[in-house]
């Protein structure tokens, strides 16, 4: 799980939003609900898979 951390930060790092905003939903993501907000639900499932 880590890694898929990892890789969705590093995704979330090309953007324009601060670092801040990748660190918050990087523990989102970890609860996998409020992840949603913002970004393709496809992009998330794949993460997950």
């Amino acid at each position: 799980m880590s890694r898929n951390l990892a890789y969705f930060n590093d995704r979330f790092i090309g953007l324009d939003e601060p670092v801040l905003s990748i660190e918050e939903r990087g523990l989102q993501f970890g609860d996998g609900i409020s992840i949603g907000s913002g970004v393709p639900g496809p992009y998330f499932q794949r993460l997950l898979t």
